[in-house]
């Protein structure tokens, strides 16, 4: 390998021998720039600090290139995809967190926070039904979820409160995702593991 090459590659790598291994380096990679991410997410105020924001989303985006990279050598390991699909959320891409989502519960069912971003990711695209319909899926696969539960507890009644009144569908009815604020649905709260 030339010094060029070896320039630009994460420390221990070279002495990594396993696939494991070396994702496990760009998954750390991962973990560290999205902490900064998300702290400095935390500390800056929107409407005030332009700069601040743009920096925490280049940390974002930063992260999710990590991640893809220990893709590259475990393809098969879900808690990636979560990890990539959180700086997903953080950044709004929620196609792109649907997705990974997506590919989290299809390599792990029981995967609660597979589950949480897949929910909010369709329901932040304006797929109310059929987000709802997947929270039903992921409390079949994992019965009596806390998370689970509090996410339809929130999302049932945000419906409820934004359709009193009016004859249209509580499914239906346009508005943010209620905020569930769990220990373990970042960006606020915990590092990915």
């Amino acid at each position: 390998m030339s010094a060029s090459t070896a320039s630009y590659l994460p420390e221990g790598f070279e002495a990594a021998t396993s696939a494991l291994e070396r994702s496990n380096i760009f998954r750390r990679r991962g973990n560290e720039l999205y902490s900064k991410a998300r702290d400095l997410a935390k500390d800056v105020d929107p409407y005030k600090d332009l700069r601040g924001v743009q920096e925490s989303m280049k940390l974002y985006q930063a992260a999710m290139v990590e991640y893809g990279k220990a893709l590259n050598f475990l393809p098969n390991d879900h808690r990636l995809y979560a990890n990539r699909g959180l700086c997903y959320k953080a950044v709004e891409d929620w196609l792109k967190c649907k997705e990974d989502a997506q590919q989290c519960i299809k390599l792990q069912k029981n995967y609660v926070k597979g589950w949480l971003l897949l929910v909010k990711s369709i329901w932040e695209l304006g797929k109310h039904a059929d987000a709802l319909q997947e929270l039903q899926n992921g409390l079949k696969a994992i019965p009596g979820s806390r998370d689970l539960l509090d996410l339809q507890a929130a999302l049932t009644s945000g419906c409820q409160a934004r359709s009193a009144g009016r004859s249209v569908s509580p499914a239906c009815t346009p508005g943010n995702t209620p905020s569930v604020s769990r220990s373990n649905t970042p960006p606020r709260h915990g590092t990915p593991p």
